[in-house]
């Protein structure tokens, strides 16, 4: 077998591996399935080490398994990974869930659970986070507390993109997606030596697909994609010693935003997996870029490490809340963001031989973003809430005349005022209230809420790695992190009770964000933490290793960014975990089990909720959670040419003590229920077989099956909503010619047009119509990929 041919079956053998822990690199590679080459390496512990080494739960994905499971972000690749959960339903607010911890709260305010990051830098926000894959290496997918090396907001544990770096030799890469509904996805890569020292690298990546959920009330289709981005890079070997890496991203999207469809029989088709009615084109926008400097000096026992960057994002997010074209159930909301930030963090890293291995660093980070909160219903919607906040059903409220929800809002709160006007006017109390309805019904009622944050964070960290023998290691680090958060909030009336009587002032007035912030408030805070972790390891031989580990991870305190309360505390998670990492069969099979255990103290739970009489909004309260399980992976290469993976996870998590929202009752109760978004059981099989022809061709089949089991939503008015679980199926054959040149693959996503929903609750509930997000149907296509 030829070197070229010898490397394609290596890619073959690879497709799962990374959530084993063994890959097979694309240089250097031999049939020794133990050397160092054939491993998957990482960097979760800020040097380079064998996935099998990290005495941590670890998973990473590398390039082949992102094309074998047509991948195209973050969100995709988290549905394989045990212990995790990624719901990007909208771009510009997904949400990431690891072992029951997630931050649902779209607002500025607070922060991620889950830190993000891409080629080493912090990225701040959601918006920022999801964005096609681009030119990628690897994902690393890090569970439980990452406070100490990765810092604040890793509470829930961590995911670093890494992209592909710069190299001497000139190469490409183009991909070509054709798919239902209109799909066609263009990846494109090339690799330059521009001059001595100085290496290229960029990429470019388009995506365009058409509607394929059905609109009753005509036009496109919902749910399509545009977008496109690049990714720029320059490598210089500034020295022996020192290399300094530029790297420019950009990405920009514009396509429908998530759609909603009422589970309310009365007033909708309420069948979540048919055609969706709708009253308006929602949208969402975002246009992204960020350019980082990292600099790396190698010194004789230590190499140095600077990462200089700036991001910034604007987005726009107008979508359906009410899930129906009812007009008196019209509901929309429109979110606008703009965000930018600098970080910078110095990094040594110990590079010598003894039993002495450690990391110091220092990081900053600014952050200023700027949020419009904007609900758009009509005074027919507020009718309708009048109605539904005394008992009415929607379809009771379907029989009722327009304008009685104000009738009775009006007598009942405004009594007073109306016997005045009635005296005044000389005509009953009901004939007033007559006018002032007719004067107010189908009107548009817009309502906004401005908010500015800004945030400053300094840290340090350390970590040391002890090897007392060849067997027995102790890890010790931690993270001092000072945070310091402006908080200001702007909202004031912009609508009025109109009082068509004359000389009679009409009455400022509002009912979704009912309070006034005019001026603006501002408000204050800071807080420290410092966040420890302990590892013993043992390993008999380089083939097995046993750890124990403790650790503490950090989310910085903030502010309702929908209403003016005191600061929410900081998120503090305490986790245990014990963990095995196992090679047998001289590297065939591989596998890695453990076993958590974690307390969440201050958990910044996100929930509908208000004051009496008003429009419930989304807000932000602590409470506290624990939460236990265990995860296994696996790697099995039965033949040269089969491989089978998969993984397992096991999750049981609820509410020791829940903080009560305004108007909430002992029936809002979250003691004791499990936290929203993460299924107590989740497990992926992947099986990878390929076939050498005798002319030097290579046909491969890949398979996965995912099933998640159901699992609770419980931030709406309900206690607790339960989603069901379900299973899907991937498939992919491919051909490569014998010069290694050009693939051609036919792939199906989802190949059994299972059913699945993503969410259901939302604003709406408070209108009786609480709303469903379904997943996609059966996506198929086919790709072609040339490397030159």
């Amino acid at each position: 077998m030829t070197s070229q041919k010898f490397h394609i079956k290596k890619l073959a053998v690879a497709m799962a591996l990374a959530f084993s822990g063994v890959s097979y690199a694309a240089d250097d590679a031999n049939d020794d399935d133990t050397s160092d080459e054939n491993v998957i390496k990482v960097t979760a512990q800020k040097r380079v080490q064998r996935i099998q080494d990290v005495p941590l739960s670890i998973s990473a994905v590398n390039e082949q398994m992102i094309v074998d499971t047509g991948s195209e972000d973050v969100n995709d690749i988290l549905r394989f990974a045990p212990g995790v959960e990624g719901n990007n339903i909208q771009a510009t607010q997904p949400n990431y869930t690891i072992r029951g911890i997630t931050t649902s709260d779209f607002g500025v305010g607070s922060d991620p659970a889950v830190a993000v990051y891409v080629d080493g830098v912090y990225v701040g926000r959601g918006a920022a986070s999801h964005f096609n894959f681009n030119d990628v290496e690897r994902v690393e997918v890090l569970r439980g507390p990452q406070g100490t090396l990765f810092g604040r907001n890793a509470a829930a544990g961590a995911i670093h993109l890494i992209t592909k770096k710069p190299t001497e030799h000139s190469e490409g890469k183009t991909r070509l997606t054709l798919g239902r509904y209109n799909k066609v996805r263009l990846e494109t890569t090339y690799n330059s030596k521009l001059k001595e020292d100085l290496y290229f690298r960029g990429s470019l990546v388009t995506n365009n697909r058409d509607g394929w959920l059905n609109n009753l009330n005509g036009g496109s289709d919902l749910y399509e994609q545009d977008s496109y981005g690049a990714n720029l890079k320059f490598l210089a070997d500034v020295s022996d010693d020192t290399e300094a890496l530029f790297i420019f991203d950009y990405d920009n999207l514009d396509q429908d935003a998530r759609q909603a469809l009422s589970l309310n029989p009365a007033i909708s088709p309420a069948d979540p997996f048919g055609s969706y009615d709708t009253d308006f084109d929602s949208n969402e926008r975002r246009e992204l870029m960020g350019g980082s400097l990292t600099i790396t000096t190698q010194f004789d026992n230590f190499e140095f490490t600077s990462i200089s960057a700036y991001r910034k994002y604007s987005s726009h997010n107008f979508q359906e809340e009410d899930g129906t074209a009812q007009p008196r159930w019209y509901f929309d909301s429109d979110n606008d963001e703009d965000q930018d930030q600098i970080s910078q963090e110095f990094r040594i890293t110990s590079t010598g031989e003894g039993p002495l291995q450690w990391t110091t660093g220092f990081t900053y980070f600014k952050e200023d973003v700027s949020q419009a909160s904007v609900v758009n219903v009509t005074t027919n919607t507020l009718d309708t809430f009048f109605l539904t906040s005394a008992g009415l059903s929607a379809g009771q409220v379907l029989q009722t005349p327009l304008g009685t929800g104000w009738g009775g809002f009006l007598q009942q709160n405004l009594p007073n005022e109306l016997a005045a006007l009635s005296a005044g006017l000389g005509i009953p109390v009901d004939q007033v209230v007559s006018v002032i309805v007719g004067a107010n019904l189908n009107r548009p009622w817009t309502e906004i809420t401005d908010v500015n944050s800004v945030t400053e964070s300094f840290a340090i960290y350390g970590d040391m790695a002890y090897s007392f023998n060849e067997y027995f290691d102790v890890t010790v680090g931690g993270r001092f992190t000072y945070d310091d958060k402006d908080f200001t909030i702007f909202s004031e009336y912009q609508n009025e009770i109109i009082l068509p009587f004359f000389g009679v002032d009409n009455v400022p007035f509002g009912l979704v964000f009912f309070d006034q912030f005019s001026p603006a408030v501002q408000q204050k805070d800071h807080w420290s933490d410092f966040s420890p972790r302990v590892v013993f390891s043992y390993k008999p031989n380089r083939d097995h290793m046993f750890y124990i580990s403790g650790s503490e991870g950090f989310k910085s305190g903030g502010f309702n960014s929908l209403g003016l309360d005191p600061a929410f505390d900081p998120e503090e998670v305490t986790s245990y975990e014990a963990g095995y990492k196992g090679s047998f069969a001289d590297g065939r099979f591989t596998m890695s089990l453990s076993a958590f255990d974690y307390d969440t103290d201050n958990l910044q739970i996100f929930r509908l909720s208000g004051p009496q009489g008003a429009i419930p909004t989304y807000n932000i309260r602590n409470a506290d959670a624990e939460g236990d399980g265990y995860e296994f992976e696996f790697h099995w290469r039965v033949t040269d040419n089969l491989n089978i993976a998969g993984n397992y996870s096991h999750l049981k998590t609820e509410y020791t003590r829940y903080a009560f929202f305004p108007g909430d009752t002992n029936a809002n109760d979250l003691t004791g229920e499990p936290l929203s978004g993460m299924p107590e059981d989740k497990y992926n099989i992947f099986v990878d077989y390929y076939i050498p022809t005798a002319n030097g061709d290579e046909w491969r089949f890949y398979m996965d099956y995912h099933h998640v089991s159901e699992r609770a939503h419980n931030s709406g008015l309900d206690a607790s909503r339960i989603i069901d679980g379900y299973d899907i199926s991937n498939v992919k054959v491919s051909w490569t010619n014998s010069e290694g040149d050009l693939t051609i693959g036919v792939f199906a996503n989802n190949v059994f047009d299972e059913e699945y929903l993503y969410f259901i609750g939302g604003q709406a509930e408070v209108l009786d119509s609480p709303v469903s997000q379904r997943g996609e149907p059966r996506m198929f296509g086919i790709n072609f990929t040339w490397s030159y």
